[in-house]
Formats: C-alpha cells, structure tokens, sequence
C-alpha cells in the first residue's frame, strides 16, 4: 500500500495484490476499503451525491477508483487493433506497454455513478474474460 499527498491529486491511494497471488483483486480491493474507512473517520473529503469525490482531475469523479491491470497478451497483442475493440465493449480501456510487445495495462472505463464496489463487480469479470480469451487463443494455436 501507498499513499501519496498532493501528487496530482489531494490525495491518491494505492493497493495492489500479494505478489504470491497476483490474482487477488478482492484482497488489494477489501485491504483499501477498509484504509478509506479509517481515514474517512480522521478527515472530510468532498463528495457530491451526483458527481462523487471532488477531485481535481475530471477523469477522477464520480467514485474515482481506478482499476489497473498489466497483462501479457501474447496472441490477443499481435491484433491490437481487435484487443481494443474486445476491451472496449467489456468497459475496459487497454494500451501496450514500454516494457515489450506483448504487455499491456487494462483499466476500468467507468466511475461515475457507480459504486467503488460495482466497478470492482464489473472490472474482475471483464478483465478475466479477456485473459481466458488470451488463454484460449494459446491453447489453439499450440494444438
């Protein structure tokens, strides 16, 4: 976990999964709801029952949880321009990596008029279904 003040936001909190268990979005997600909480009981944050959390950013209202992902995405990356498309139509944003070819970071689209618990239930099945597709390209190209 981190926490950063005054860095492009008033105040921008980071969790992210055991490195043990890459996979455990619930864990990363329950371990910042419950810091969220204990800082709600010491400070005041702005919240607009419309807009959500006043930030300075507009991409960040609403919620303001943004879920990231990286992915390798061997097979599903060499047509970007279909990964794209298979991630836009599950709320997904998705864009390659410095780091090599087939890395990419997916991201949630949405945070406006949705709870940070409903962007995590539509982001963990989204995101695992492109991973399986991922998964089930491999499969049937090593057949």
């Amino acid at each position: 976990m981190a926490i950063w003040i005054n860095v492009q936001e008033h105040l921008r909190v980071v969790s992210s999964t055991p490195q043990d268990k890459p996979s455990s979005l619930g864990v990363a997600y329950e371990r910042l709801a419950h810091l969220m909480m204990d800082l709600e009981t010491m400070f005041e944050f702005k919240r607009d029952p419309l807009l959500g959390y006043l930030t300075a950013c507009p991409s960040s209202l609403g919620n303001s949880l943004h879920i990231y992902l990286t992915a390798h995405l061997p097979k599903l990356g060499q047509e970007e321009d279909k990964l794209q498309y298979l991630c836009s139509v599950r709320g997904l944003y998705v864009k390659r990596k410095p780091e090599g070819p087939s890395m990419f970071n997916i991201w949630n689209q949405q945070s406006l008029s949705i709870t940070e618990h409903q962007t995590l239930n539509v982001f963990s099945p989204a995101a695992s279904n492109i991973i399986q597709l991922e998964s089930n390209h491999s499969k049937k190209s090593k057949k």
